[in-house]
């Protein structure tokens, strides 16, 4: 465990079950004889009032749960808050919090703050939690690629796989937005599991999911879904992939994804098909390729713009709206903008190709008029398209 000299002497002058600088009560001890929990980075949310939301608090993380002995007589809960309070106190911390189960300080000192909680469990005097947090900042410790990892991501310190198995053909559920069920993505999927076996404790669930998301960042990925324990991201490298990761338990599992191609709904139309789709129905679809999650058009877009300038070229009275639409994954503000960017660049293009600019216009309707069900695979790269709008 990565800790630093400072912080190391301040954890263990205790004896091990405890969280330092607390200690426990006389007549309880540690549940099972376990040792105090220790994260070198890790969160707990700190309840000053039932008014107010709680103040979440990162950094090394110690809790521990104390059990009464046996023939010990159980206290009130109020003489456990008693108790931490004067220790509290002689601390130097500041009280914020103490009721008849529960007490909560800040300990400020020489450039450091620790927040400190004691609280019994479900108003009873036989069992109480402790739980101390240092602040600290995020420090990424994920390492680079290397055998057994994926080409793109390395792994947490002390873990080593566990499971390494490959699905040609499967579906797998990715989660995409709290709001939404978990999205069906269709294709090869490669499974990695990771167990602490090198390390006296697991990473902490948070400190995991920051890890791979910076990475993920880093390459340049879409992160589309982020919680405590879960993370989902995708990209392309050949085609569009999907990761995801998860942290539970001490243990870690990686799904990466390659989703099945489909091809567009209909095959990319010459300009007298477009123009009879504009002329019946006032708009058509067009599947042109962006790079991912940019609005640069890649180069086998070339043909498709052709057609659609050959069409105005044709037809001099036309005047269209090109508009841009995404699925429905990601938030809906960054997936609207990517619309709106995607349209310019077509509208640009057709006025380098020489069309009138006051012939055009571009607008974005991002994830709000799909076309197919986004549930899927294939109804997601149905509804990433551009259309004209006669």
């Amino acid at each position: 465990m990565l800790l630093s000299p400072v912080v190391s002497i301040a954890f263990f002058l205790a004896a091990a079950p405890d969280c330092a600088p607390l200690s426990h009560m006389p007549g309880f001890e540690a549940q099972q004889g376990a040792d105090a929990q220790l994260r070198d980075y890790d969160f707990h949310d700190y309840h000053q009032d039932s008014g107010s939301p709680p103040v979440r608090v990162k950094g090394r993380t110690c809790s521990s749960r104390f059990l009464l002995k046996a023939g010990t007589t159980e206290p009130p809960p109020a003489e456990i808050v008693r108790y931490y309070k004067a220790e509290m106190e002689k601390l130097g911390a500041k009280v914020l919090r103490a009721d008849t189960c529960e007490i909560i300080s800040v300990l400020k000192k020489s450039g450091a703050e620790t927040w400190l909680n004691a609280k019994c469990d479900g108003g009873w005097g036989s069992v109480y939690d402790v739980i101390v947090t240092e602040v600290a900042p995020f420090k990424p410790t994920l390492t680079a690629p290397s055998a057994g990892d994926t080409k793109w991501l390395g792994h947490m310190p002390g873990y080593t796989v566990i499971m390494d198995e490959t699905t040609e053909e499967t579906d797998d559920d990715f989660p995409v937005s709290p709001e939404m069920p978990p999205l069906k993505v269709q294709g090869k999927r490669h499974r990695l599991a990771y167990r602490a076996t090198a390390r006296p404790q697991p990473s902490s669930d948070i400190e995991t999911i920051d890890n791979y998301a910076l990475a993920m960042q880093k390459l340049g990925w879409q992160v589309v879904y982020r919680s405590e324990k879960d993370l989902t991201a995708r990209f392309e490298d050949g085609a569009q992939t999907w990761v995801r990761v998860q942290s539970l338990f001490g243990e870690i599992t990686m799904d990466v994804l390659e989703e099945k191609p489909f091809q567009a709904v209909v095959p990319q139309p010459k300009k007298d098909v477009l123009k009879t789709a504009l002329d019946q129905d006032g708009h058509v679809a067009l599947y042109i390729n962006f790079d991912f999650a940019k609005a640069t058009l890649k180069p086998d877009a070339g043909p498709v713009i052709a057609q659609v300038l050959a069409l105005m070229k044709d037809n001099l009275t036309y005047k269209l709206k090109v508009e841009g639409h995404t699925d429905n994954v990601g938030e809906a503000a960054p997936n609207q903008k990517l619309s709106e960017a995607r349209a310019a660049t077509v509208v640009a293009e057709l006025v380098k190709g020489g069309i009138a600019a006051a012939r055009l216009s571009s607008s974005g309707a991002g994830l709000t008029k799909p076309i197919a069900d986004n549930a899927t695979s294939e109804g997601r790269a149905k509804n990433r398209r551009v259309e004209l709008v006669k």
